[in-house]
């Protein structure tokens, strides 16, 4: 069990400071973090960052157009995103990647017989 019980401590604002995410906690704290350690948010333009949702009132933060999801728990324990993790740099890429794998997937079901 955590000393930090942090599946009860929620985000409740968020900010870019120029290199950093600025996360505020429900319980007062502010959380740090250099976002270098996100790829995917350090490489997106800064309208993209803006574009972001809470998952689970705050237990999470969800950027839809960057396909990246961090949680509160994951910032507490300093967690930062897999060494593998791929950069997206622009919108457009992310639709020429999206694209790709719904090809590659119908491709897959033709050959197995899924498709109707």
């Amino acid at each position: 069990m955590s000393s930090l019980n942090e599946h009860s401590v929620r985000a409740i604002a968020l900010k870019f400071p120029k290199g950093n995410l600025e996360v505020f906690l429900d319980d007062g704290r502010v959380i740090l973090v250099p976002i270098n350690w996100y790829p995917r948010l350090a490489t997106a333009p800064r309208k993209s960052l803006h574009n972001f949702e809470w998952i689970g009132k705050g237990i999470g933060i969800h950027w839809p157009e960057l396909d990246e999801d961090l949680s509160v728990e994951g910032f507490l324990k300093a967690q930062k995103a897999p060494k593998n993790q791929f950069k997206i740099t622009k919108p457009e890429l992310k639709k020429a990647v999206v694209s790709e794998r719904k090809s590659l997937l119908k491709s897959r079901e033709k050959r197995v017989g899924i498709m109707e």
